[in-house]
């Protein structure tokens, strides 16, 4: 064997060898962390108030609004603009509805992407007036037909999965309703698992008598490190000691940030790989 045909598979054997330490053993452990929670507009509607939020999943124009008085939630990208953008590019989305005077839930707007599944649930069989606005259109013109929306339909029992096996990093947006009195409890839930890893848990975020009543809010989840995980599960549960109040449960839906990560492990491999091979010409 030649000087340079040993130097070359001590070369490879180290690359290879590096970049299983990046894969296995030198990874952070991964988070999921509850972010910021946003009141973002009136959940009534026309029917109650005019401060209805807007969603818009248009690309290049991401983002949510307070309508601002605005009647019928006709702001967004039509008037006002958008007061929040979301903190990296949509993978997916999913909004749903309970309408056609049936309990089960099903989706009304849903982006392209299979990365969030099948949602399952249950809500009241009657519809209230439009909830929230979501923009869903690849070229805006501020003209009505140029969005779909929601009334929301009052989901009160809600639970989902998204596939983040492509993904290292990124956010869950839940958006819902709620009147909160003290009679009234939501509760939002998410963990995070995968094969042979252990489940991040964190607490679940519990909302009761929370001000302002009739609101449109929006929680942000953060997930980092999470390159050996694939599912998060998420969950939605409205409860309440009066018969009559799981009416005023309203969620909207789910939209997924993230950028996929570049292979740079891959990368690595392949470099060894390629010299593995050239070593075996030599």
């Amino acid at each position: 064997m030649s000087i340079n045909t040993t130097r070359t598979h001590v070369v490879a054997t180290m690359i290879a060898a590096l970049a299983l330490a990046v894969m296995v053993g030198s990874a952070p452990a991964a988070t999921l962390v509850q972010g910021s929670l946003q009141s973002i507009g009136e959940s009534q509607g026309a029917g109650g108030a005019t401060n209805i939020a807007g969603v818009s999943v248009t690309p290049g124009h991401e983002g949510y609004s307070l309508s601002d008085g605005v009647a019928n939630g006709d702001e967004g990208l039509n008037t006002g603009g958008l007061d929040q953008s979301f903190n990296n590019p949509i993978i997916d989305y999913a909004f749903y509805t309970t309408t056609g005077g049936s309990t089960a839930i099903t989706e009304l707007v849903g982006g392209s992407s299979s990365i969030i599944g099948t949602a399952t649930g249950t809500g009241t069989n009657s519809s209230t007036t439009p909830q929230m606005r979501i923009w869903s259109t690849s070229v805006p013109n501020g003209a009505f037909d140029n969005y779909d929306f929601t009334d929301m339909g009052r989901p009160y029992n809600v639970t989902g999965t998204i596939n983040i096996s492509s993904l290292s990093s990124g956010s869950v947006y839940l958006f819902f309703g709620l009147n909160n009195s003290s009679a009234e409890t939501t509760t939002i839930d998410l963990s995070m698992s995968g094969s042979g890893q252990t489940t991040v848990d964190p607490a679940a975020l519990v909302l009761a008598g929370v001000t302002p009543v009739n609101a449109t809010k929006v929680v942000r989840y953060d997930f980092s490190d999470a390159q050996n995980y694939d599912t998060i599960t998420w969950s939605y549960v409205f409860s309440s000691t009066s018969a009559t109040n799981p009416n005023r449960a309203r969620f909207g839906g789910v939209v997924v940030t993230g950028i996929i990560p570049e292979p740079a492990t891959l990368a690595l491999l392949g470099l060894g790989g390629l010299l593995m091979i050239k070593r075996r010409k030599a």
